[in-house]
């Protein structure tokens, strides 16, 4: 969600232009190396001990960001909640659902993660237009993220891991 808005939050924080530069160069590094360690978590711990660590990684991020404390520390773990997407998303997906109509499935997911992107970059726009700061909204997230480890636990009720 943060991403396409990244370098305004970060020079609303006071860092200048080749520090925001530095900073999401380290954001999209994370997530890459996130991606593949989120993998590998992945077949150690199984997906929902993965996913709740993740979601935990990423609105500790936001909370840091909030308070603007260790911007590095929370950069690398909102990279790490980013890059899930890609890595343990399809796994859920199939855990949850089976590999029957994986295919159908696993395209109305993405395509509404797709249709969420589309919203948030223009909400994160609208707080700062309404608020002055991107602050609301990074206290938000972590509670959209609570609620989405909710949904989670839904989701897992009857699934062994």
């Amino acid at each position: 969600c943060i991403s396409q808005h990244l370098p305004s939050v970060l020079g609303e924080m006071g860092h200048n232009t080749a520090q925001v530069g530095i900073m999401v160069s380290v954001m999209t590094a994370g997530s890459a190396v996130g991606t593949m360690a989120e993998g590998l978590v992945c077949s150690k711990l199984g997906i929902k001990k993965t996913m709740i660590g993740v979601i935990a990684l990423y609105a500790v991020g936001y909370v840091l960001m909030s308070v603007n404390r260790s911007v590095y520390t929370a950069l690398v773990f909102l990279a790490f909640g980013s890059g899930s997407i890609g890595t343990l998303m399809p796994i859920v997906v199939r855990t949850i659902f089976g590999g029957r109509e994986y295919a159908a499935i696993w395209s109305v997911v993405i395509s509404c993660s797709s249709v969420a992107s589309f919203l948030a970059a223009p909400l994160w726009g609208m707080v700062y237009d309404f608020f002055g700061s991107y602050r609301p909204a990074l206290i938000a997230m972590p509670v959209l993220l609570a609620g989405g480890v909710f949904c989670l636990f839904g989701a897992f009720r009857n699934i062994e891991d």
